[in-house]
């Protein structure tokens, strides 16, 4: 079986066992930007294509594989599906620390925002 790596044209083998599956786990599955925004506030748009993306992501066909694999193989899904959404933050120009950071604020910055 090959793990496709959206948008990033790569392909790993995995449910193989061993060090290539180990290697395999280890690969960022979405390239980050070059420079990541570390600091400041990230408006609603920003926080919204980051939800938007991480669903599709998590909904995909493609994660559902990866999941059902990464759980024959007893990996931690939960740590998977968090590490992933680290590496979306990045894939989106935010570093993941910040991007944390602004969604445990996001009652603090956007207080009457419903939505949010």
């Amino acid at each position: 079986e090959e793990r496709s790596m959206s948008n990033e044209g790569k392909n790993n083998q995995v449910g193989q066992g061993g060090k290539k599956n180990e290697e395999f786990w280890s690969q960022p599955r979405f390239k980050p930007k070059p420079k990541l925004v570390r600091s400041g506030r990230l408006n609603k748009k920003k926080l919204t294509e980051f939800f938007e993306k991480c669903q599709d992501m998590l909904l995909s066909a493609e994660s559902a594989h990866l999941l059902r694999q990464a759980k024959e193989d007893g990996r931690d899904i939960n740590k998977i599906c968090i590490k992933w959404q680290h590496e979306m933050f990045e894939h989106l120009g935010i570093h993941r620390d910040f991007g944390v950071e602004s969604l445990t604020n996001i009652k603090i910055n956007f207080p009457s925002d419903r939505q949010m």
